[in-house]
């Protein structure tokens, strides 16, 4: 799951952001050695204390931290195609998420879509979307 500081929308206690998944396969297969910039930024960031936003609720080592930022250069070159794409809002105050919006895609071409939200969910923890509600929501908003 990638998402950045630039997708996030706050509205008071909710926050919306758009998050995108790709194939593992087509990253771990991401040939390195055509793309030269790719690596080099990885490189940089890691070396400059880069850490994926993800990354501060656990405790990735250096080769860990490089896959990540990996990932995320590839999502950036456009090379791997999105598998999904979904926009989420999380209710900070009440710790749960809904989908707003999702596509599905194949071979680069969406296949479904649906702009019908979901209801409530609480996040599981120790999940993506719990460390997604965790980086987007900051600390722990006071309950009243």
């Amino acid at each position: 799951m990638l998402y950045s500081a630039s997708d996030i929308k706050r509205d008071g206690n909710n926050v919306r952001v758009w998050i995108e998944f790709l194939s593992a396969k087509d990253v771990a297969s991401f040939d390195v050695n055509a793309h030269p910039d790719a690596m080099q930024n990885v490189l940089t960031k890691v070396r400059g204390g880069y850490r994926p936003p993800f990354a501060t609720r656990h405790k990735f080592d250096i080769e860990k931290t490089a896959q990540v930022t990996l990932a995320e250069e590839v999502a950036d070159e456009k090379e791997s195609p999105i598998l999904l794409r979904a926009l989420y809002e999380i209710d900070c105050v009440g710790e749960r998420h809904r989908t707003l919006s999702f596509s599905a895609f194949q071979q680069g071409e969406e296949k479904t879509h649906s702009a019908e939200p979901t209801g409530w969910e609480y996040a599981p923890p120790d999940t993506p979307i719990a460390d997604l509600t965790a980086w987007a929501c900051g600390p722990a908003p006071r309950k009243k």
